[in-house]
């Protein structure tokens, strides 16, 4: 599965937006186990992550960051998640996760 994800990145003092944020998210399962007469299901999957940084108003990469125009410029990288480990296990209607990196 893929998702693509999307979002803002925004001062909470201010609520000015910072920077957008977009990315992919895959996902493959990796393996399953049901048991229907307990209720109860397990899954593990892979997952991997990469986000990137945009500038709010023309929408390019963003390669280097400013907070204020007096501020030195930070260097700003795209966040990579390169495997996620996701544990997935319902029993009884409630469902708990477990994510590792």
């Amino acid at each position: 599965s893929y998702w693509l994800l999307q979002g803002e990145l925004v001062a909470l003092a201010t609520g000015r937006v910072l920077a957008k944020i977009e990315g992919v998210e895959t996902v493959v399962p990796v393996r399953k186990r049901v048991n229907p007469r307990l209720d109860k299901m397990e899954a593990v999957a892979a997952a991997r992550k990469i986000l990137v940084f945009k500038d709010p108003e023309s929408s390019d990469v963003m390669e280097l960051y400013r907070y204020r125009p007096t501020y030195k410029p930070r260097p700003v990288q795209p966040i990579e998640l390169p495997q996620q480990t996701l544990q997935l296990k319902v029993h009884d209607g409630n469902m708990h996760m477990r994510s590792t990196h």
